[in-house]
């Protein structure tokens, strides 16, 4: 009973945090129209950063996804390229913790494309541009994350004595397993959304499928690299 209430308690405390947040986000939009274009720009996106890094330290994926995916819709420039961008860095934030695995790929992918699908089909405009911007900076955003992962990898035979080669192995394996849990986190996503945004998230997959990818050759070459190491 003790260890609910402090569930519950920790649940209202995020809860009343994230509206705090929120709050302080629209007071920081609003105080950017007093300055210049040039400034307001800036400003606008210093809080987008400190958005994308309470992803990582709030765990605050979806709400903070939702709430800026519909900001550039509002804005109506440039959607695709934006929410591109923006998924890319909260692909990449919320992957940073912890170990790099396929089961939280998944996870961060789907998160990411319904979470901005959803922000549209609330806003009832731009789905498509919109659910494309997100897969395709949710894919970037785990390219970026492998090469990360690699890069770690290459290190940590450096500085450890005890790094084996069942090591290099495990990460092979994760990184060629990484496309399958790419389609897999849209095809889930796709049971969702709504129509507008299945097509694109159905077009994507049959894509993936069809040809060889960008998320399959950067795997292939990772591949490559970590045979060398």
């Amino acid at each position: 009973m003790e260890l609910l209430k402090i569930k519950y308690k920790l649940q209202e405390q995020k809860e009343s945090f994230v509206a705090e947040l929120k709050d302080a986000f629209d007071g920081a939009k609003e105080a950017a129209s007093n300055f210049s274009e040039e400034t307001k720009d800036e400003i606008e996106d210093s809080v987008t950063h400190v958005k994308l890094k309470s992803i990582e330290i709030l765990g605050l994926l979806e709400e903070t996804l939702k709430h800026s995916v519909k900001a550039i819709i509002d804005e109506g420039k440039d959607i695709e390229a934006k929410v591109a961008h923006l998924t890319k860095e909260a692909t990449e934030n919320a992957l940073k913790t912890g170990q790099l695995s396929t089961q939280k790929i998944k996870e961060v992918t789907q998160a990411v494309v319904v979470a901005a699908a959803e922000a549209a089909q609330e806003a009832e405009k731009s789905v498509k541009e919109t659910t494309k911007g997100a897969v395709e900076g949710a894919k970037e955003g785990i390219l970026n994350s492998i090469e990360e992962a690699k890069t770690k990898l290459s290190k940590s035979k450096d500085d450890a004595e005890d790094f084996v080669e069942e090591n290099v192995k495990y990460a092979i394996e994760n990184f060629e397993a990484i496309e399958d849990a790419f389609i897999e986190a849209l095809s889930n996503a796709i049971n969702k959304v709504e129509d507008s945004a299945k097509r694109v998230i159905k077009d994507t997959i049959v894509d993936l499928k069809k040809h060889t990818s960008q998320l399959k050759k950067q795997l292939q070459m990772q591949r490559r690299r970590l045979l060398i190491i």
